[in-house]
């Protein structure tokens, strides 16, 4: 009787490791996506602004490629944050 309950216990504590690495990998890729997302938006940007004369519109760019840097570091601060929390619980 003893077996099957530690059998039981360790085979619970091993499913509850193995879902909180799935939960992990998904947020780091949910995180990964998104900052490769900004990038794509943040380069677009400046292609697409490249050959403007308007010292307005590439200063426009550069401000969607700062917002996108901020965006995608904050995206991954957040990442840490709770793989830091889901470690400790």
């Amino acid at each position: 009787m003893r077996r099957a309950s530690s059998r039981r216990q360790h085979s619970s504590s091993a499913a509850f490791a193995n879902a909180s690495r799935v939960r992990a990998w998904r947020r780091s890729s949910w995180g990964y996506y998104c900052s490769e997302l900004l990038a794509l938006l943040s380069k677009v940007a400046i292609v697409y602004v490249q050959h403007f004369d308007d010292v307005e519109t590439l200063k426009t760019a550069g401000d969607v490629e700062d917002l996108t840097v901020g965006l995608s570091r904050n995206i991954w601060q957040k990442i840490m944050i709770l793989d830091r929390v889901t470690a400790q619980a």
